[in-house]
């Protein structure tokens, strides 16, 4: 690359395979390119190499947090003030929670301004540095957490006493890590104890929220639905997953401003809900595993409707299609993924007449292929034989990917 092609760069990067190709070391290329905002790179190199890159905000390694070594981060840290503008450090490669802890600290340290780390565990590390370097909780200026255990992490440990220990002090890690970062307004959470769950209501810029109840060994419903009535209000999207049963009522009643909904688990509703949601917002809706009621409760009071997944639809027939569509005819459903549901070529054709500005579909019945009725019905919609294909979309997919988070 010529010196003025450098010049004009925004985003740089650097895939595997250039290790054994005949190209300049990054050392040649980041001299020149004072103006880079977004790096990426497959390769280790010394990250002093960046000191001229003043503008630099996102800096990105796809490779393990070893191949990084304490040298290399060391000189960085030294030349941190011409990295003023850094606001994401992130190691997309997944590495084991306990021992990227000190790694994370580190980074934490030597670039207090960051808004993010990627999607690896940021409490641990909150611990490690409140336990060896300052007694008085950090106030970071993170936006964006991940915190808890991998499930990688968690394979690693599960059955053993390091687990057992972790769960108890779990509350603890969460409070210190709340306290620390009062900014956060996005968070992905693996929830290993439920009392850590009450320190949640302290975040008052939280509008994003993923959380996961799997690794949770005792009964939490009725302490997160008390969580739900604080922070539900200001919560924008969210996503839950449990192995249990979810009532999605409880979180129509308690957030009635989310704009993206996504449930991985049973979504079920209670017997003493009312017969419709509250949810005048929402725009994209997942649900993974649901019954009759839940879908007709979520379905028919989303007039906003742009985006729909629907991972195991068994219950949707063409009778219950019809009395949504009564109540909500989806006229500003674009995106619609609807996997192993008993829609015949009737029910399907029914939806495509009256979800009038559909872009895209991925469509599986029990019954018949979809391809020859979308064709001949509108053949500007486009057909993603493979669900997963266009699930690549969905909003808390492309949210949540370690590259991006």
């Amino acid at each position: 690359m010529s010196k003025d092609v450098c010049k004009n760069l925004k985003s740089f990067s650097m895939p595997a395979y250039l290790r054994d190709a005949n190209s300049p070391p990054a050392e040649a290329v980041f001299r020149f390119c004072a103006n880079l905002e977004e790096v990426h790179s497959a390769l280790p190199f010394d990250l002093d190499n960046l000191e001229n890159c003043c503008q630099l905000r996102n800096l990105r390694f796809h490779l393990p947090m070893n191949h990084i070594s304490d040298n290399s981060l060391r000189r960085m840290a030294i030349s941190a003030n011409s990295l003023k503008s850094l606001e994401e450090f992130a190691v997309c490669t997944a590495d084991d929670s306990f021992s990227s802890s000190k790694f994370v600290a580190k980074v934490l340290l030597s670039f207090p301004n960051l808004i993010s780390v990627g999607l690896v565990d940021s409490s641990l590390p909150l611990k490690f540095i409140h336990k060896t370097k300052s007694s008085v909780p950090l106030h970071l200026k993170l936006r964006r957490c991940f915190w808890g255990l991998s499930h990688d992490s968690y394979l690693r440990v599960v059955n053993t006493r390091k687990l057992s220990t972790y769960r108890k002090g779990f509350s603890k890690i969460i409070k210190l890590a709340v306290v620390s970062c009062p900014y956060i307004e996005e968070l992905v959470i693996n929830v290993f104890h439920e009392e850590c769950l009450q320190q949640l209501c302290l975040l008052q810029h939280l509008t994003f929220l993923s959380i996961n109840f799997n690794y949770c060994d005792h009964d939490y419903m009725s302490v997160w639905f008390a969580v739900l009535k604080k922070i539900g209000p200001q919560l924008k999207h969210l996503s839950v997953e449990a192995s249990t049963n979810i009532p999605v009522n409880a979180i129509c009643d308690n957030c009635v401003n989310l704009e993206s909904l996504r449930i991985r688990g049973k979504a079920v509703v209670g017997e003493t809900a009312s017969t419709s949601s509250n949810l005048p917002h929402l725009r994209r809706l997942l649900l993974m595993c649901m019954d009759n009621r839940s879908l007709m409760f979520l379905l028919s009071n989303c007039p906003l409707l742009t985006e729909m997944f629907l991972d195991c639809a068994v219950c949707l027939d063409d009778t219950l299609l019809s009395n949504i569509l009564k109540h909500n005819p989806l006229s500003e459903l674009k995106l619609a993924g609807i996997h192993a549901c008993k829609l015949s070529k009737l029910g399907f054709r029914m939806l495509l007449e009256s979800a009038v500005k559909l872009e895209k579909v991925s469509f599986r019945s029990v019954k018949f292929d979809a391809s020859d009725v979308i064709h001949k019905l509108n053949p500007k919609i486009v057909n993603y034989p493979v669900f997963n294909k266009l699930k690549d979309v969905e909003f808390f997919r492309r949210k949540l990917h370690p590259c991006r988070f």
